[in-house]
């Protein structure tokens, strides 16, 4: 559970980053060197985060699995 709790906080803290980013080139009058730096960060930000979503999916299927055993061995 752990390890599931430690996945979310590193997705959220990834969420809040990419806020801050889009964030930045929202307040920026023309797009510059800048904003295509932070979109291409953003890019790399969402493709970790899709694969470590996939990560916590594994996980918590198993962690699923490893309650309902020990739901079975207390009943």
């Amino acid at each position: 559970m752990l390890e599931l709790c430690s996945g979310y906080e590193s997705a959220l803290r990834t969420t809040v980053a990419m806020q801050r980013h889009l964030e930045r080139i929202r307040c920026s009058d023309r797009v510059s060197a800048e904003a295509v730096l932070l979109l291409g960060e953003i890019s790399r930000q969402i493709h970790d985060l899709t694969e470590r979503c996939s990560s916590l999916s594994e996980r918590v299927r198993a962690a699923a699995t490893d309650l309902e055993a020990i739901r079975g061995g207390i009943g």
